[in-house]
C-alpha cells in the first residue's frame, strides 16, 4: 500500500490532520426536543466538515463523537446513528475520557491540530471540578481549541467556561434548534480555520465572533 504522505510531490502543502471532537451530553435532561436538535444538527455538520475541501488543500479532517451521561461512550462519526438521552450528568467523567482521546492522537503526521466541542445542557452529577483539573494537565488538552455550547436556562456556565479556558470566548447559549444549528456550524468552520491558518485566527476574533453569535438571542424556546 502506498504511503500517501510519501506520494506528494515537493510543490504540494503539507499534510495537516485536523481530530475534531464533539463531547455531548445526553443525560435524562436532553430528552426530547433538545437531543433531537443536537443530532440534527450533528447531521448536517459532520458531512460538510469530513467532505473534502478545495480551499483548504493538505487538511484531512477526522470527527469523533464522545456523549456522556451514566458512561461516557465513544462513537464513530461516519456510521451515523442517533444520540439518545437519559441518566446522570457525568461530567467530570467525560472530560477525563476526552483527554484520554485527544493524548492518544497519532504524531506522525507533520501538523496535527485538535478541537473540541463541549455540549451540555445541565450541572454535572459527579466531581466535575476534579475531572477539569485532570483534563488541563493534559498537554493535548490545553492545546486544542475548545468550544462550550451552553443549551438552555439551566446550564453550568461556570464550568463551561472553565472547560474553554480562553480569556473572553464565552461559552455560546443555545435557546432554540436553529440557534443550536448555527452554533454547531460556526464552532466546526472555527475548529477548520483555526486549523487551517493558526496565526490568522486570534483569540480576539474567536471571542468577538462568539459575542456576536451570542447576541443573535431569538426565541427563547429552552
Amino acid at each position: 500500500m502506498s504511503d500517501p504522505a510519501r506520494d506528494r510531490d515537493e510543490t504540494s502543502p503539507p499534510l495537516r490532520s485536523l481530530h475534531v471532537f464533539f463531547c455531548v451530553d445526553c443525560s435524562g435532561s436532553m430528552a426530547g426536543d433538545r437531543i433531537g436538535a443536537v443530532n440534527d444538527a450533528l447531521r448536517s455538520t459532520i458531512p460538510k466538515l469530513l467532505a473534502p475541501a478545495p480551499s483548504q488543500p493538505g487538511l484531512e479532517i477526522f470527527v469523533r463523537v464522545l456523549a456522556f451521561a451514566d458512561r461516557a461512550e465513544w462513537r464513530v462519526a461516519s456510521e451515523g446513528g442517533q444520540l439518545v438521552a437519559g441518566g446522570e450528568t457525568n461530567f467530570g467523567l467525560a472530560l477525563r475520557e476526552l483527554g484520554e482521546g485527544l493524548s492518544s492522537l497519532r504524531t506522525s503526521r507533520l501538523l496535527v491540530s485538535a478541537g473540541v466541542i463541549l455540549i451540555s445542557d445541565g450541572l454535572p452529577t459527579d466531581d466535575g471540578e476534579s475531572g477539569l483539573v485532570a483534563f488541563a494537565r493534559r498537554p493535548a488538552a490545553r492545546d486544542a481549541l475548545r468550544i462550550a455550547i451552553a443549551i438552555g436556562a439551566d446550564a453550568d456556565i461556570g464550568q463551561l467556561q472553565s472547560f474553554v479556558g480562553r480569556a473572553g470566548l464565552a461559552p455560546l447559549l443555545a435557546h432554540n434548534r436553529e440557534m443550536l444549528r448555527v452554533q454547531i456550524e460556526w464552532a466546526a468552520g472555527a475548529m477548520v480555520r483555526a486549523a487551517a491558518s493558526p496565526t490568522r485566527l486570534s483569540a480576539e476574533t474567536l471571542a468577538a465572533e462568539a459575542a456576536g453569535l451570542n447576541e443573535q438571542t431569538g426565541e427563547k424556546l429552552w
